[in-house]
């Protein structure tokens, strides 16, 4: 008789029922709730009430069962994911990272910075920094306004091209080259014999430090060469702006920025370069930074991807070595003004567009020296332009 038939038969021959009770220890809470495929309640209260609480942000005590850390409200998609946030430069929109988000970036990434980087926190969560190559083209148009003081109204056609190439640097920075090519059509006054065209060729540098941290820093400088070209130029044609600024990330609600721009112009402007970013919801943000404050609001998902609605202020100088021609008098000139736009952007997957139209106005040109200042009507101003 083999071993398997022994066995066979003492079970069969056992009693049904032991003599006692069986004794089974009552299963750890830890235990129950794996079994319920369910999370563990924190100490001493039981899972039905622990459920319909809010967790707690902390740990339990040591000597029970570990709680699961989870935030005391409710995290929204759209807060974690977030649709990503172009470029603002003035005119704000962008083209989507490459590889995703990087560690940099918001807003506004996250970098933040205006108007030459494209970061601080923007609707719906942080900006990208694309590094590679990027590409941006505007053109403007502004009809004919009065000058006063000489005969003949003055327009412009604008045509604005800038690429980027942005590198990764140590220490969790990111550095920035940004050739650009400006391009002016203009349209009198009869009284003031101006060169049709003018040209503005610079190479914009940038460093900037990641916000991963409360503090961040942008610095940058742009040499510059503007001009009609119709003679040969002069140091008047050459232009150096420098900027820097510090920005306190108080919050995924609040930034701040201080810091300062000079602008080598006929005058040489210090401007501010400072105010803060305010994020109250998921759709509206508040770029309040001078000299490019913005509002914008995400209107949702349309036929041509997330849409957002904004309005938009600037204070704009723009100058040139030009020739006046038939006196043989070179000067440089300067173009100010203060415009408000509104307008609608949008984010594609392979590019992004926005179109504005608004209002300039206490608009003024101003020579270094062959003629007094030359004030302008105010006026309409439209302008759009696309990003790859």
């Amino acid at each position: 008789m083999n071993a398997h038939l022994l066995c066979l038969l003492a079970l069969v021959s056992a009693d049904p029922e032991p003599a006692g009770p069986i004794h089974v220890s009552a299963p750890s809470p830890v235990f129950a709730a794996a079994m319920r495929g369910q999370s563990p309640s924190p100490a001493g209260i039981p899972y039905e009430v622990a459920s319909s609480e809010a967790f707690s942000t902390s740990f339990a005590s040591a000597s029970a069962p570990l709680a699961p850390p989870t935030y005391s409200e409710p995290v929204q998609v759209a807060q974690v994911l977030g649709t990503p946030q172009p470029y603002s430069e003035g005119d704000p929109f962008a083209a989507p990272p490459v590889g995703g988000y990087q560690s940099l970036t918001t807003t506004p990434n996250t970098f933040y910075s205006l108007p030459y980087s494209d970061g601080y926190f923007g609707t719906n969560g942080p900006e990208p920094l694309r590094y590679g190559w990027s590409s941006k083209y505007d053109v403007g148009y502004l009809p004919d306004a009065s000058a006063k003081g000489v005969p003949g109204d003055f327009n412009v056609f604008e045509y604005d091209m800038q690429l980027r190439r942005t590198w990764s640097w140590p220490w969790d920075s990111a550095f920035s080259w940004s050739p650009e090519f400006n391009y002016r059509n203009w349209g009198g006054p009869a009284g003031l014999p101006l060169a049709p065209r003018a040209y503005r060729l610079a190479s914009d540098l940038q460093l900037a430090t990641s916000v991963s941290g409360p503090y961040s820093i942008e610095l940058g400088f742009t040499p510059q060469v503007a001009s009609d070209f119709e003679t040969s130029t002069t140091s008047n044609a050459w232009m150096f702006d420098g900027r820097g600024a510090l920005f306190i990330r108080m919050g995924p609600q609040w930034t701040w920025a201080l810091g300062v721009q000079y602008w080598d112009r006929v005058d040489d402007l210090i401007v501010p370069y400072a105010g803060f970013v305010w994020r109250p919801d998921d759709r509206w943000e508040f770029t309040m930074v001078w000299p490019r404050p913005r509002v914008d609001y995400f209107l949702g998902h349309t036929w041509f991807g997330p849409t957002w609605f904004y309005a938009r202020g600037e204070y704009h100088v723009e100058a040139y070595e030009v020739s006046l021609q038939g006196t043989g008098l070179q000067d440089r000139m300067q173009i100010e003004d203060f415009r408000i736009l509104m307008g609608f952007r949008n984010f594609g997957c392979c590019a992004s567009g926005f179109i504005e139209a608004g209002w300039v106005f206490n608009r003024e040109f101003s020579f270094q020296s062959v003629s007094p200042d030359i004030d302008l009507d105010s006026g309409f101003i439209a302008r759009m332009g696309v990003r790859f």
